[in-house]
């Protein structure tokens, strides 16, 4: 994963090389529900809000979790379809603490108004990361959703002001390269938010909507990264 805000650390005070890092396993993202109150343009799944057939139980999926324990993966990022629509998501991501996991969250947050950031503070998740994908009408536009924007942004403001380390994400796409570097704009005042780049996976809904949409990340051009780049440093 490339975080765009530590490699602008990184370029403005550089620290020391140090030997590579070599984790004990891999990182899991944990995709736990496909249920989503939002219809993504570039979402890799098909999901939608309604439930579906055939998820895993809580008992199911503490019995993967001593799996993965015994695969000595260091981390689990719970994620979905939006995590945050499983009844039992709190539950899941105690026992990951309790686990010794790294546990972070990956949601739209939209959901997160002020109980809901007060139980993900109070559970002390790792990380919480919100994606964005520019500024309101862009953002709303892929989320198909008037208001989304606002919703996350509530969200993000919510968590971080609870003293969550929380974290913007957002996939590039051709459509909109003009707008990467804005939900920078949008957060730069914020504390303890980083920002990463996703790559586009074509499959599903995004799959459908490749040709059309240009959403493929691999057509992106150096050119279209470098003007991303060079604004984020302008607003660095």
């Amino acid at each position: 994963m490339f975080r765009i805000s530590q490699y602008m650390k990184e370029i403005l005070s550089p620290t020391p090389l140090t030997g590579r890092r070599e984790p004990p396993g891999p990182v899991v993202i944990w995709n736990l529900i496909r249920r989503c109150n939002l219809t993504c343009m570039h979402c890799y799944s098909i999901s939608t809000d309604i439930d579906f057939p055939g998820e895993l139980s809580t008992d199911e999926v503490f019995s993967v979790m001593d799996d993965l324990k015994k695969a000595r993966v260091p981390a689990l990022i719970l994620s979905g379809g939006e995590p945050l629509l499983r009844p039992d998501l709190f539950d899941i991501a105690a026992r990951a603490k309790a686990m010794g996991f790294y546990t972070a969250l990956s949601t739209n947050g939209t959901l997160i108004d002020a109980p809901m950031a007060d139980r993900i503070a109070t559970l002390g998740f790792d990380y919480v990361g919100i994606s964005l994908d520019g500024l309101q009408a862009t953002h709303d536009r892929f989320r198909r959703k008037a208001g989304a924007f606002e919703a996350s942004m509530n969200g993000l403001r919510l968590a971080r002001d609870r003293g969550v380390k929380v974290g913007v994400r957002f996939t590039p796409t051709c459509r909109r390269c003009s707008t990467w570097w804005r939900p920078s704009a949008s957060t730069s005042s914020t504390s303890r938010t980083s920002i990463t780049p996703a790559a586009a996976i074509a499959t599903a809904r995004a799959m459908r909507r490749s040709r059309r949409h240009a959403m493929r990340s691999t057509c992106c051009s150096n050119a279209c990264w470098r003007r991303w780049s060079g604004a984020s440093t302008a607003n660095t």
